[in-house]
């Protein structure tokens, strides 16, 4: 069943190649992973991050949406994104092909027989102008997107009001914790691990990254501070979070779901 799916595939991309061009249904595939991205990985994780202050959800979500994708053009997390799908491996359980594979049968990159690069994949997307709905849909594109944002808004109101008393009250824990620090007080390893879960949750991952390698520090086989650094390294392009993100899993195989996806 899975051979049959991605043979159905490679037909409807000829098909789509057919009635456009190769070029363009290359750019197409390459565009899913070069702009797709920024719809999870960047603008509802931002938006969700707001709930930690703001006690209201934003009026802009869904309208913000055309302009984050403009302003993803210029992400360098686009070459990453690229690249990943470009060196995943093909899986006998996968319903579509790799997107190395599928550009290899449309034939539209390389030229030269070298292997694709996410350089190379991205030269085929064409500079970005406007939106599929603003080409085809016009002026109703902008009263959908209000419709889809009105109607966001109201759906989310409860989660987004609980995330933000959460927040609150992780946010005096943390405050007190730092008080605790700034006295001078020598944070054993359970205030540390406190205070890294703490951080990452109201600060993100980033600002959460020295607090994990002090409780390493303390205590290197701490699954979570492992976690934690394996993934805030990879995201940034480190190959070290990759050792971090293998221990956490020894160490808490609860955590090889999550610990797989990310690599």
């Amino acid at each position: 069943g899975f051979v049959m799916s991605r043979r159905d595939e490679y037909e409807a991309d000829a098909d789509a190649a057919s009635v456009t061009s190769a070029r363009a249904m290359g750019s197409a595939l390459v565009a899913l992973h070069a702009r797709g991205n920024v719809f999870e990985d960047e603008l509802w994780r931002d938006i969700w991050r707001r709930a930690d202050h703001d006690p209201e959800p934003p009026k802009e979500s869904w309208t913000a949406l055309p302009r984050r994708l403009r302003e993803n053009e210029t992400l360098p997390a686009r070459n990453i994104w690229v690249g990943n799908a470009l060196n995943r491996p093909a899986s006998e359980n996968d319903t579509h092909p790799t997107l190395r594979e599928r550009l290899a049968a449309l034939d539209v990159l390389p030229g030269d027989g070298s292997e694709p690069t996410s350089e190379s994949a991205l030269a085929l997307i064409a500079p970005f102008e406007r939106t599929a709905a603003e080409h085809y849909l016009g002026e109703f594109a902008d009263a959908r997107l209000e419709e889809l944002e009105q109607g966001w808004r109201h759906r989310v109101r409860d989660d987004w009001t609980a995330r933000f008393k959460e927040a609150e009250s992780q946010r005096s824990k943390l405050d007190a914790l730092e008080t605790r620090e700034r006295a001078g007080e020598a944070l054993d390893a359970t205030a540390v691990f406190e205070l890294t879960h703490l951080t990452a949750s109201i600060h993100g991952d980033e600002a959460a990254l020295p607090f994990a390698r002090r409780l390493l520090a303390l205590d290197p086989d701490h699954a979570y501070a492992n976690f934690l650094a394996g993934r805030t390294l990879l995201r940034a392009g480190d190959a070290a979070g990759v050792a971090h993100l293998e221990r956490a899993m020894r160490i808490d195989p609860s955590a090889t779901p999550a610990v797989v996806n990310i690599l």
